[in-house]
């Protein structure tokens, strides 16, 4: 490796503090920057991390600063804006999920991504690199995961407590986001189930509106979508339910077995499995909250600050593989293209839920 890759991250919320840890930890960067519109969030950036240098205007920075490299983690709105000016610079970019906010920006980032050859542009599909999906990659690798007939898929971060308003300085972005368009947590893992040529193909979706107090306009949203392999999948995206326990659970059907991914674990029912079984059971391996590499020294107390690994682990390994594509020169891991296929089907879901359910093609800009 030559010298770090000097990094700025542009937003200082919750998970851009996060990321900044994790940067902070791998010796393939240098945080050298972060940028925020709002001083309470630079302020809080700067409680936990005082050595970069902060900037109210992200345009400013990214003339200032000497870079290598920008991390994208603004609101979803914001996401192509910034990749864009980061494309234009000469910089190598992680973009922050979903990858675009509409058909429109897909198209342009499509055509930036892919008139800048040199440059890595990562869609940071942190979902894809948590270690139960990694263990699915394996195995697929490995012709042991079959081909996906049915699958059904949750992201519910639901309230846990009675809904009370409160006044906040930034607004969640969450209140005025479809939140069917926040897909990409659950549709990613599936194209470890899926043929390199299949994509998914329509989509209809329908909200079930506002029942009580909440600050969305839906309390979930269910789309039902269609791979043009003929496999059906069902996305559930709630914000506002009232529920507990795990965000995201997935289970997958295929014409080899069953595999659900169920908080840190990966469950796994084969036929052949239980050969030597009084009755069928299923595997279940268990995974924690660290990265599984140990090679690297991380003191104890720095992974715990930041995020107990960061969804799990999945953020060092998403950066570490960032950072191996540039240095050696490798294609982008979660590629634009990839980046696209579980971004679009969102969005055309969403059109589909004003529409009062209809069916929608998903159109991808490759195709156009």
């Amino acid at each position: 490796m030559s010298e770090p890759l000097r990094t700025a991250i542009i937003a200082c919320g919750s998970r851009a503090i996060q990321m900044a840890k994790i940067v902070s930890l791998l010796p393939e960067f240098k945080l050298v920057a972060m940028s925020d519109p709002h001083p309470d969030q630079r302020a809080e950036a700067y409680k936990a991390l005082p050595e970069p240098k902060y900037y109210e205007s992200t345009e400013e920075m990214l003339e200032k600063e000497t870079l290598d490299a920008v991390i994208v983690e603004t609101p979803p709105k914001q996401h192509t804006k910034y990749t864009l000016m980061a494309l234009d610079l000469g910089l190598h970019v992680m973009g922050e999920i979903p990858a675009v906010d509409t058909y429109e920006e897909a198209v342009q980032l499509w055509n930036a991504v892919n008139s800048h050859p040199d440059q890595v542009y990562m869609c940071g599909a942190t979902a894809n690199y948590r270690q139960k999906v990694r263990m699915l990659s394996y195995l697929k690798a490995h012709n042991m995961v079959g081909k996906m007939v049915y699958a059904e898929s949750e992201y519910a971060h639901g309230m846990e407590r009675p809904f009370k308003p409160r006044q906040k300085v930034v607004e969640d972005w969450r209140a005025s986001y479809d939140a069917c368009r926040y897909c990409t947590h659950s549709l990613g893992p599936l194209l470890n189930f899926m043929e390199e040529d299949d994509v998914f193909d329509t989509v209809a979706c329908m909200g079930t509106g506002r029942h009580f107090p909440c600050n969305w306009k839906d309390h979930a949203m269910v789309s039902i979508l269609n791979t043009r392999k003929n496999a059906v999948v069902r996305f559930l995206a709630s914000f506002g339910l009232y529920k507990s326990g795990p965000y995201h659970t997935t289970r997958i059907f295929t014409d080899d077995g069953m595999f659900e991914l169920y908080n840190e674990k990966l469950r796994i029912f084969k036929p052949e499995f239980s050969e030597f079984c009084e009755k069928p059971e299923i595997m279940e391996i268990p995974f924690g909250r660290f990265p599984m590499r140990f090679e690297r020294d991380f003191p104890v107390e720095k992974v715990l600050s930041a995020g107990g690994g960061g969804h799990g682990g999945a953020d060092f390994y998403m950066l570490e593989e960032f950072a191996d594509a540039i240095f050696n020169k490798k294609p982008s891991p979660c590629s634009i293209k990839k980046g696209l296929v579980m971004t679009l089907p969102g969005i055309f879901a969403a059109e589909s839920a004003k529409e009062g359910g209809t069916l929608k093609k998903i159109i991808y800009p490759w195709e156009a």
